[in-house]
């Protein structure tokens, strides 16, 4: 009889050992992610197609009003500019937030907004779902 319990006993226990694995506390699934650490940027360009610096960028999550852009930003050429990175997940919807894009010419003063569309969430990393690679400044 104690043989047969402790066999029902351990059987249970493997059993609850193997159950499914539940949601994280955040209430995402748990996922298999790799360990990259991805960024969303945008390029800016003059009407010859030359890369210009800019000033005044911001990167706005139309929903929370928030900026998505990482405190510590550098560019990777004098054109490129980072939206967000993976930092910064958690300030995007899953399905996506639409991301309000600005920035002004210094040279001419002109000022030019786009609109992204980035997922986050419970995703491994930002993604972008539209938006242009590059604005034109004329």
């Amino acid at each position: 009889m104690f043989k047969k319990l402790s066999v029902l006993t351990a059987a249970m226990l493997i059993c609850m050992a193997c159950s499914k694995k539940k949601p994280q506390a955040t209430g995402c699934d748990v996922i298999a992610c790799t360990e990259s650490f991805d960024s969303i940027g945008i390029y800016f360009n003059n009407k010859q197609g030359q890369p210009i610096n800019i000033e005044a960028f911001s990167a706005t999550n139309k929903r929370t009003k928030e900026s998505v852009t990482p405190a510590k930003t550098t560019t990777a050429t004098q054109s490129y500019y980072i939206v967000t990175d993976d930092s910064m997940k958690s300030k995007f919807a899953a399905v996506g937030d639409e991301v309000i894009i600005s920035a002004t010419n210094p040279a001419t003063g002109e000022t030019k907004s786009v609109t992204y569309l980035i997922s986050g969430d419970c995703k491994c990393h930002v993604e972008k779902i539209y938006g242009p690679e590059t604005v034109v400044f004329e």
